[in-house]
């Protein structure tokens, strides 16, 4: 079974005097553990350094995530995939001091009716009444330093199978950008490790107008670039941004969630429409994009060299191109028109006369009938 990677559950309610706060060893425990097995397990306390005593306090509670990614430590009771009811501690109460260690030994018993799959809990150790810190001229501060040891089990027995899907999804439209949030329920009985996108369309689903990653909020993130996901119907909010103006018009949505298979994923589509009472400024937007701005090639003394660029049609109408060839570069077709978010391979034909020089610079402008026009800046250089 795939483990989860990376999970932040070690927290300081005031993380500036963590010198005032116990050490604790390991900070995770990532078991697998059959139905009916019973182990027992060492957690090292280590005291801060100083004459004072540290009056300790240990208790398991529920480990869970809320759709925004904020982690959730209270206790559930009758949760499906909690491990509490299974760890029991030979003392729940200790004293530290001076940097010396303490072992507290605790035992895990799995039920011998457990059904089989992934259990959760969370250790706290923290102490019993708050650290006074006294800065002097009558100033003092209540400092509490609370650490959570990470228990993940997985109990085998049945084969896995990941399944989600995607309840919702929203577009929320601003005159600079278009802000795009979905939300991903893992149905399955594994936790997942997901990756998803957003693809804005034409009306008709014929033309693509751009595409961006969608990313889970709050601390859901794992050392492999995913977004964790707990079982049992859990749900976690993505959001992304298209860094580009729409037009007004009709658009789809397609929002897609990879969690785990190649050929499988989680997909949903959505109608929206874009309705501007203030027009686009299409004086500095882009409607045509160019997959590459510049070119930079080495071509031998008196020959040429040719290669293809590709342009496209960002917006929702066709859209006019001219370009303007020179003595050196010439572009062809040099006069066409992109119907709404197609794309066109132009070939530019590079014959360089370098005259002395090394190196021959220049550009190629893109004009278009309406938006920013573009330059293809070419870089040329002898063998």
């Amino acid at each position: 079974m795939k483990r989860i990677v990376f999970i932040l559950v070690t927290f300081f309610v005031v993380s500036h005097f963590f010198v005032y706060g116990a050490k604790v060893s390991p900070v995770k425990f990532n078991l697998t553990l059959a139905k009916g097995s019973k182990e027992t397990f060492n957690l090292n306390i280590i005291g801060s350094k100083g004459p004072f005593k540290q009056n300790l306090v240990i208790s398991p509670s529920d480990l869970s995530m809320d759709r925004k990614g904020a982690l959730l430590f209270e206790r559930k009771i009758g949760s499906a995939h909690s491990a509490v009811e299974w760890i029991t501690f030979g003392r729940t109460e200790l004293s530290v001091f001076d940097g010396k260690k303490e072992s507290v030994k605790f035992t895990i018993s799995v039920p011998r009716d457990a059904v089989p799959g992934e259990y959760y809990s969370i250790i706290f150790v923290e102490p019993k009444e708050d650290e006074v810190i006294d800065y002097g001229k009558n100033r003092e501060m209540n400092v509490r330093v609370v650490v959570g040891v990470l228990v993940l089990i997985d109990v085998p027995g049945r084969t896995y199978v990941k399944s989600g899907q995607i309840p919702e999804v929203k577009v929320l439209e601003t005159d600079e950008r278009l802000k795009i949030s979905s939300t991903f329920q893992n149905t399955g009985n594994i936790h997942l490790n997901v990756t998803a996108e957003a693809v804005i369309k034409s009306a008709d689903g014929r033309n693509v107008f751009g595409k961006c990653e969608l990313k889970g909020l709050g601390s859901s993130i794992t050392e492999i670039g995913n977004y964790f996901v707990f079982p049992d119907s859990s749900k976690l909010d993505f959001e992304g941004v298209l860094n580009k103006q729409l037009p007004t018009g009709d658009y789809l949505v397609e929002t897609s969630f990879n969690y785990g298979y190649d050929f499988k994923k989680a997909r949903k589509t959505e109608k929206f429409s874009i309705n501007r009472l203030i027009p686009i400024d299409e004086e500095t937007t882009e409607f045509l994009g160019i997959k590459t701005k510049e070119l930079t090639l080495v071509i031998p003394p008196n020959s040429r060299r040719s290669e293809v660029v590709t342009v496209s049609n960002l917006d929702y109408r066709p859209l006019a191109i001219k370009v303007t060839s020179n003595d050196w570069i010439t572009v062809l077709p040099n006069d066409l028109i992109l119907k709404p978010g197609e794309s066109r391979n132009l070939r530019v034909t590079i014959i360089p006369n370098y005259e002395g020089s090394k190196i021959k610079e220049g550009s190629i402008p893109f004009i278009t009938d309406r938006g920013k026009d573009l330059n293809l800046k070419i870089v040329s250089k002898i063998k």
